[in-house]
């Protein structure tokens, strides 16, 4: 293995980080999931050029508010490189709670790459959230 890379998706309950996930690794859609409880990983390992990267990626819990969410939060942060915050654009407040998240991330992950993920772009009828000051 050339590179191995970790990156941890966070973001509200229902918002598409497993279906993400899912996509990803296993190349699949599933429409209707449980939800996450704590962390799930998985494992692809893609090729380019001629060098072997190997990506984990850690599905969290959008159960923020949970206590024991807190309390184990830091720990799967700790050595990512990426950092997805994941919002559904046909969810106002999923979009409203980025802040949050992006303090969270920027917290427990010191020095890692943030990204904002707009999911579930599939859905025919959806509105654009109004920007808020990030």
């Amino acid at each position: 293995m050339d590179y191995i890379f970790r990156f941890v998706l966070i973001g509200d309950s229902t918002v598409g980080k497993t279906s993400i996930l899912s996509r990803f690794v296993d190349d699949d859609f599933i429409a209707s999931h449980n939800s996450t409880i704590g962390v799930d990983l998985k494992v692809n390992t893609i090729t380019t050029g001629e060098k072997q990267v190997k990506i984990q990626l850690w599905d969290t819990s959008g159960a923020k508010r949970d206590p024991r969410f807190k309390t184990i939060a830091h720990s799967f942060y700790r050595g990512a490189h990426a950092v997805l915050i994941v919002f559904d654009i046909s969810n106002q407040a999923s979009f409203d709670r980025l802040p949050e998240w992006i303090e969270d991330a920027e917290r427990y992950s010191v020095g890692s790459l943030k990204v904002i993920v707009g999911n579930k772009a599939d859905l025919r009828d959806y509105t654009f959230p109004t920007p808020v000051s990030l």
